[in-house]
């Protein structure tokens, strides 16, 4: 999604989540205060062999020709939060600001709260949404949270799940930055948005990236899995103060 301004200000990139598209950042309940601004949701595309350079890449391309030359606010769930910060490494002039919503990566690929990923890939392939339910992997993240382990299971709903499937693969083999200390070198303000009770995006990353993001301010959000509606709002409501203030 592309939505052009008259007078546009600073662009708004909005980046979604691994398995969703534009629509996950599109419809969170901006209510009218995205009015007058250029907003770019791109659906990233995340085929066999996409890295968080690629699809940095691809966003900034798309900047390139669609606001040339202007610096833009990037707003990320997940992945997106990931290709967020990447752009922000390899492209500091074309990122004036960034919102890392949920981070699930470090420095290293496949992180282990990832894995169950590869399991979630493995049945949707073979295998079906009964027994990924019964598989250990899956009963242990629904003993510890129980709503983020259900959500898993919407994912067996998807339209094309073997592309799906090569997407959980993929996209955890890369990283968004190479070694700890890259996030030193990250220079504009960016907030970073964790939550609790989510195996997935442990609060632990979300920590760790404000701690060493020399121009980050960081809040908590409540749980994504637990209380979605809230959590949106709160999100919309931190996002939208940290772009006025920048």
């Amino acid at each position: 999604m592309t939505r052009p301004a008259r007078d546009p200000g600073t662009p708004l990139i909005l980046l979604h989540g691994l398995g969703a598209d534009h629509r996950q950042v599109e419809n969170l309940p901006w209510g009218d205060a995205l009015a007058g601004r250029t907003v770019l949701a791109p659906d990233l595309h995340g085929d066999t062999g996409v890295t968080f350079d690629s699809m940095a890449a691809e966003v900034r391309a798309l900047a390139e020709r669609t606001t040339p030359g202007q610096a833009a606010v990037v707003l990320g769930i997940s992945m997106g939060a990931g290709v967020a910060l990447r752009l922000a490494l390899r492209h500091p002039a074309a990122v004036r600001a960034a919102i890392c919503v949920r981070p699930a990566w470090l420095h290293r690929p496949h992180p282990p709260n990832l894995d169950i990923l590869r399991v979630l890939a493995r049945h949707l392939e073979h295998g079906g949404r009964d027994a990924f339910a019964d598989c250990p992997p899956y009963r242990t993240m629904h003993a510890q949270a129980p709503h983020a382990a259900r959500a898993l299971l919407a994912h067996f709903d998807a339209p094309d799940p073997h592309r799906l499937a090569r997407l959980l693969r993929t996209v955890p083999a890369s990283a968004p930055y190479p070694l700890p200390e890259t996030l030193a070198d990250i220079d504009c303000p960016v907030l970073v948005l964790g939550n609790d009770e989510d195996p997935l995006h442990p609060l632990a990353i979300a920590d760790t990236w404000a701690a060493k993001i020399p121009r980050a301010t960081t809040a908590q959000l409540p749980p994504r899995y637990r209380s979605p509606d809230r959590h949106a709002q709160q999100l919309v409501r931190h996002a939208l103060a940290f772009i006025r203030e920048t």
